[in-house]
């Protein structure tokens, strides 16, 4: 499906140059809004990494019982902290996906069409891959 929406886009692409223009500017409007996400998701993801490392900096479910209460509590929060950045981290890596989708499309739309656009997809789509298998 997504290969038929590259086909689809660079074939009107290259239909018209007022419609290339419009595609263009849509497309760099797209990649700032995905780099402006993936800052704030990695920004989020290194609070929830400085929180974790400061709760078990201070003895983790040891300190449990004289910090606030029991130390199930305080190992179900760390655990729920877990699970947000392990979310985080594969948001980060879907929207560098996109990032890297839009950007292939944009630089490979006049030179070698929709099977560039596809290839260059795919190797990036390999390293987030990889990224996100971390």
């Amino acid at each position: 499906m997504r290969g038929l929406a590259c086909v689809v886009l660079a074939l009107g692409s290259l239909a018209g140059g007022v419609q290339a223009a419009d595609d263009s500017a849509a497309i760099e409007a797209r990649v700032r809004a995905l780099a402006e996400r993936m800052e704030r998701l990695e920004q989020r993801n290194q609070e929830l990494e400085r929180e974790v490392a400061e709760w078990r900096r201070r003895g983790g479910a040891q300190a449990a019982p004289a910090a606030a209460g029991s130390s199930s509590t305080l190992e179900a929060r760390v655990h729920a902290l877990e699970e947000a950045q392990a979310r985080t981290e594969q948001s980060l890596a879907t929207d560098r996906l996109r990032t890297c989708e839009a950007n292939a499309w944009r630089d490979d739309r006049g030179r070698n069409g929709a099977a560039a656009t596809q290839w260059a997809a795919r190797r990036w789509y390999g390293r987030v891959s990889q990224y996100a298998s971390r």
